[in-house]
């Protein structure tokens, strides 16, 4: 829970160093905003190379807060810091950073943020266990434009087995893991440019020869960001002595 004139960190890399906030948007005599709530904000301290500026006003998605927020299922969820993440405006919530830090409250996802399960697939075989499990998230970056991350998770061979962890007997899952990382952009998104052929044809005009430097761009920083994705969850799963890198989709997952 947070109010009016509480200083906020920000969680992305916009360049927004702190900023205290100035309005709550909803009822007009709204006094608290919780996590998923939007509010506006003044920076009070900015990077002079970001793309946000000093004193600028601001929308920003409440990421944390220090105040215990109750959840439906009656736990409760309270961070160390107060922070946000500033996006373009309410209806879109698109974050005008392109990275997100630290701990980030599912509240969010469950105001619009963007997720979604593409596969969930389990099976019991003579061999083992096999599980896929593929999750793909998305970012708006212009009115046409988004990213595509995609993470696809295999699991073969799945067994029970005993193993020893500070000198303790435990049982363990062993078996065979295969992850791939994809991201790609997606132009069009909403189909704006699909009814006629002649909107397909200016389409394909605009993207190659007039969007093209900022296609570039958005395409090496997605490159950037991707690779910074398989770095975290690489070291997440302190895979680092144990993973092999695959140039094909092996046998097992077709």
């Amino acid at each position: 829970m947070v109010q009016r004139r509480t200083k906020l960190i920000v969680a992305d890399n916009s360049g927004v160093q702190w900023m205290t906030i100035t309005h709550i948007y909803g009822a007009s005599k709204q006094k608290f905003a919780h996590l998923g709530d939007v509010v506006q904000c003044v920076v009070k301290r900015a990077d002079p190379n970001g793309i946000v500026k000093d004193d600028e006003l601001v929308k920003v998605v409440v990421a944390r807060t220090k105040k215990e927020y109750r959840r439906r299922d009656g736990s409760y969820i309270r961070f160390d810091d107060n922070a946000g993440i500033v996006i373009d405006n309410p209806d879109d919530k698109n974050p005008r950073g392109t990275r997100v830090f630290g701990p980030v409250a599912r509240e969010l996802k469950e105001k619009g943020f963007d997720k979604k399960e593409d596969k969930n697939f389990e099976q019991n075989l003579p061999q083992g266990k096999f599980i896929e499990y593929e999750i793909s998230y998305w970012k708006k970056i212009s009115h046409s434009v988004r990213y595509i991350f995609k993470i696809r998770a295999l699991f073969s061979e799945i067994k029970k087995v005993e193993a020893v962890k500070d000198k303790d007997k435990i049982e363990a899952d062993e078996g065979r893991v295969s992850m791939f990382f994809d991201g790609f952009i997606e132009h069009d998104y909403e189909n704006r440019w699909d009814d006629r052929p002649l909107l397909i044809f200016f389409r394909t005009l605009y993207e190659k020869f007039i969007y093209k430097a900022y296609t570039e761009r958005f395409e090496q920083r997605l490159t950037k960001d991707t690779h910074d994705l398989y770095n975290v969850i690489k070291s997440f799963l302190n895979m680092h002595r144990y993973y092999r890198v695959v140039s094909r989709i092996p046998h097992f997952a077709h």
